[in-house]
């Protein structure tokens, strides 16, 4: 009976070690893992306040960068012609862009390629590549709205007028409120404008950038891949 109850005593006690030892690494991986989402979010908010390269923000970079965004007001002033007929106030500015845009069909292209060259070199300040990436990103989608306004001229049916007017107004106030934004944020705060919808996250793949969670998210899941195959 000594001998059975010792056995049973030894198998008691590797049972609890077992568990302790079970416990302390449940708790290891726990705090692995808490220590691995405070260093992520450290990096998601690190991402969200800085630019990578040239970090200056004097004033002088500060309105250049701003001036990158007459390219998309130029571009967008066509869809502001059912607003501008609506508030006759707005209609002797729009009409400035336009009879630019009748003199110099090809000016809105320049503009295009030579802020996107001046974009693409990394030497200069961080603040002015970004926003001349998203005065592109910004006239790209102006230009996706103006073919959907030509798309929907072109239908012969009810209400296609009161349509066209709408994505005519709809896109104008979009695009005006993503370029104040742009330039108020740049101009007054000297921060980067990383807000606007599909435009930022587009401008941000322009400078090379990627979210940290996201890049984690990707990586486990091509893990999960891995595993599933093998």
């Amino acid at each position: 009976f000594d001998e059975f109850d010792l056995k049973r005593l030894e198998a008691t006690l590797s049972v609890l070690v077992a568990e302790k030892e079970a416990q302390e690494l449940a708790a290891c991986e726990e705090e692995s893992r808490r220590q691995a989402q405070l260093e992520l979010e450290q990096q998601v908010k690190k991402y969200y306040q800085t630019l990578p390269g040239n970090p200056d923000t004097a004033w002088s970079t500060r309105i250049v960068s701003s001036l990158a965004y007459f390219l998309p007001v130029w571009d967008a002033a066509k869809l502001g012609l059912p607003l501008g007929i609506l508030f006759p106030v707005l209609l002797p500015g729009l009409d400035i862009l336009l009879i630019a845009d009748k003199l110099i069909p090809w000016g809105p292209i320049v503009l295009f390629f030579t802020l996107q060259g001046i974009a693409n070199r990394r030497e200069l300040p961080a603040l002015l590549r970004f926003n001349f990436h998203q005065a592109l990103w910004l006239d790209v989608a102006i230009s996706l709205t103006k073919v959907a306004m030509e798309l929907v001229g072109q239908v012969d049916a009810p209400f296609a007028s009161e349509l066209w007017v709408l994505v005519c107004i709809l896109g104008f106030l979009l695009a005006l409120a993503g370029i104040a934004y742009s330039a108020g944020s740049t101009l007054l705060l000297g921060t980067a404008p990383r807000s606007i919808p599909w435009v930022s996250a587009q401008t941000e793949g322009s400078m090379g950038m990627q979210r940290p969670d996201l890049i984690t998210d990707s990586d486990s899941k091509g893990g999960d891949d891995h595993e599933r195959r093998a």
